[in-house]
Order: structure tokens, then C-alpha cells, then sequence
């Protein structure tokens, strides 16, 4: 997905006209998994298929980009300083 970023290309795309028959709008911003696409969302690198089953698909996805956001910051060095106190946002 990155390198589609980095591409400026785009994950919106038309919805299937039976896939949400009640709404109007048809356009949305899919996140292909990694059956889909190489690059696509791997829930399997982060999280437990046992806990997988109790979530959401969008639960997932705040997992992935939390666990994301915490190594792009260097989070492992900063380990001994309040851990309890940390938060996402």
C-alpha cells in the first residue's frame, strides 16, 4: 500500500452496486488485504488468529497503525519511561 502512496495512487474505489444496495453513495476507501494485493493489510503479522475472531476488521486496522505509529517513533528506546501512560492519538 505504501508504495501506491508514495505512487499518488489512490485506495478509493466504486463500491459494487449489491454490496450496499441502501446507500447513495458508491464510492469508498477500501483497504485490500494481502490475498488481494502483495502490499495489501496482513492482520496475521500483528495479531493472534483466536483474537482476531473476537474484533472487528476496523479494530484491526487501530491495532496495526497504533503498533505502526509506536516503531516509526523508536518506542523499544523509550521502554523504561512510564509505559502505563502511553497513549495513541
Amino acid at each position: 500500500m505504501r508504495r501506491r502512496l508514495v505512487a499518488s495512487g489512490s485506495g478509493l474505489r466504486r463500491l459494487p452496486d449489491d454490496l450496499v444496495p441502501d446507500i447513495d453513495a458508491r464510492v469508498a476507501g477500501l483497504v485490500p488485504s494481502r490475498d488481494e494485493e502483495p502490499d495489501g493489510f496482513d492482520p496475521d503479522a500483528l495479531i493472534p488468529v483466536k483474537d482476531r475472531c473476537k474484533m472487528d476488521r476496523f479494530i484491526q486496522f487501530t491495532l496495526a497503525a497504533a503498533d505502526q505509529a509506536l516503531r516509526q517513533y523508536a518506542w523499544p528506546a523509550l521502554l523504561r519511561i512510564r509505559v502505563q501512560a502511553t497513549a495513541i492519538v
